[in-house]
């Protein structure tokens, strides 16, 4: 079997969890499977990924730079499908909610949540539009469609009328390992840049999703923890740095910037509690970094947060300033409440594991093509069939 792998969408370091997941999966496949191919599809940036290394993935660098959205649309829909053809491509999986409408082959899309209905107020209007229109249209041309949570698997059927045939669940699961028990306690984070001892750690992205600012507000509330550090891209807005200075909360917040891996693996390890108050997750692999690190989480109550985190955090009400306080109050001072979470988030992550969702994509990749009859016909860019073109394992 020959799959490309549309990763178009990935921008190293700015595109947060499809990131996460791409890296990952693409690992556990090459891991759980000696004879499938692949083919990575990569913008000019992608190109330094580490799947790229491997010498099952042929990979293809386009053209793109990773900034314009548009130009990105208009290879992955007029050029992609061509090169699908050339290279001989018997089942395309695009990782990132869009993938092309017309291919030579069977096609699966994971579509992670609807972000732009679950968080459309804080959305730019022209970014809404164009993903509500090519993701919904590539749900409805895919064969078949991935997601990654029932809570988006719930929104998809509902928002787009997916057929429970043509949607799967299939977990994403802890990018990093369990904490070593020696670790540092003050990890190094940047130029020169050091954390306190006792901090709580946040991560942020590009997008307001992440409630940042309310977050900092509930601090400002609460004398416990004494410091917060935000790790990651702040969004353009300034909404945060806003929030420290009107809340005169410069002492209590650090804001590192983005993190490489290995920087953020070692703060949090040393983070006496981890708070994650994002509105709206497909996922959420941060809550179980986090529970495989054995540090307590206090944790939004929104979308697929409570499936993922299980038993193993103090939820809150996301919009309520009040709520994240008295939740962050309580998972760091209660000592009993933090060594329960502790040993339940332990037991959590072992629900979710890679290799596992590698067999259940693999699977999916199998039974889409055994579908397709003749054990995979490859059809023309057009979408007609090549005549006597069949799929050989």
């Amino acid at each position: 079997m020959r799959v490309g792998l549309n990763l178009l969408y990935l921008v190293p370091g700015r595109v947060g969890g499809t990131q996460t997941y791409a890296e990952q999966l693409i690992e556990a496949l090459l891991a759980i499977d000696n004879e499938t191919q692949y083919v990575a599809y990569v913008n000019r940036p992608g190109a330094r990924l580490p799947l790229t290394g491997s010498d099952r993935v042929h990979t293809v660098v386009m053209d793109l730079d990773g900034d314009s959205q548009a130009k990105r649309y208009f290879y992955e829909q007029a050029r992609l499908p061509r090169l699908l053809a050339a290279d001989g491509v018997d089942l395309v999986h695009s990782l990132g909610y869009v993938g092309p409408l017309r291919t030579p082959c069977p096609s699966v899309v994971t579509i992670h949540d609807l972000i732009y209905e679950g968080f459309a107020d804080f959305m730019p209007l022209h970014r809404r539009l164009a993903l509500r229109v090519f993701v919904g249209a590539s749900a409805r041309r895919a064969d078949h469609v991935i997601t990654v949570s029932d809570s988006s698997r719930r929104q998809l059927a509902a928002d787009l009328g997916l057929a429970d045939d043509r949607l799967s669940v299939i977990h994403e699961a802890p990018a990093r390992s369990v904490a070593d028990p020696d670790a540092i306690r003050r990890p190094r984070t940047g130029a020169g840049l050091y954390v306190p001892e006792d901090y709580a750690l946040a991560l942020s992205s590009p997008s307001l999703s992440k409630n940042i600012p309310r977050l900092v507000e509930a601090l400002a509330r609460t004398e416990h923890p004494r410091h917060l550090v935000v790790a990651g891209h702040l969004p353009p807005g300034g909404e945060v740095e806003a929030a420290v200075k009107g809340l005169r909360m410069e002492s209590r917040v650090t804001c590192t910037g983005y993190l490489g891996s290995a920087e953020l693996d070692s703060l949090l390890r040393g983070a006496s509690l981890f708070v994650f108050p994002s509105v709206y997750e497909g996922f959420g692999i941060p809550v179980l970094d986090a529970q495989a690190a054995g540090v307590p989480v206090a944790c939004s109550s929104s979308a697929s947060l409570p499936e993922v985190a299980g038993e193993a955090a103090v939820f809150f009400d996301a919009s309520s300033v009040e709520s994240i306080a008295d939740a962050i109050g309580r998972a760091a001072t209660d000592d009993e409440l933090r060594a329960r979470l502790q040993l339940a988030g332990w037991e959590n992550v072992e629900r979710f594991s890679w290799d596992r969702a590698a067999m259940e994509t693999h699977r999916v990749y199998e039974d889409v093509l055994a579908r397709a009859g003749m054990g995979t016909q490859r059809r023309h860019p057009d979408g007609n069939p090549v005549p006597g073109a069949g799929w050989q394992p």
